[in-house]
């Protein structure tokens, strides 16, 4: 009993030192023979809120109020302010995004951004309790 102690610490001392490759039980699939090249820039879905984009900025126009009330994944969070940000409305201030959750609040953040090619924290940011990742830059928040 020992013996065979003193024996099993041996082999787990050279294993360390000199790993033996072992064969996994799951077939491993083959990989490509060449590396595909990155993918292109995202490109923005058409989102049902895009066909009704100068009407919206009419409506923003005409009233001091606006509320929009559409289906959900219809853009409302993500292409709101991105249409008044091209418009110009970002130069005169800050959008305001507001969401009911902080992963949501995040989650629209990064899709702007990665949406307007920026960092989060640059133009396009969040605030959250305890989290706040807005710079002087941002205009989206």
């Amino acid at each position: 009993m020992v013996e065979s102690g003193k024996n099993e610490k041996k082999r787990k001392k050279e294993r360390k030192l000199n790993p033996v490759s072992t064969r996994s039980p799951w077939p491993v699939p083959s990989l490509p023979s060449a590396m595909p090249s990155p993918s292109p820039a995202p490109v923005v879905p058409a989102l049902p809120i895009s066909e009704h984009e100068d009407d919206i900025v009419a409506a923003v126009e005409a009233n001091p109020v606006l509320v929009v009330i559409a289906e959900t994944g219809s853009g409302k969070s993500t292409q709101l302010s991105q249409i008044l940000h091209r418009r110009g409305y970002t130069r005169r201030g800050a959008i305001a995004v507001t969401q009911p959750r902080r992963v949501a609040a995040v989650s629209v953040s990064r899709r702007v951004a990665q949406e307007l090619d920026v960092q989060i924290g640059d133009e396009v940011g969040y605030a959250i309790r305890f989290e706040d990742r807005t710079s002087e830059r941002t205009c989206i928040k």
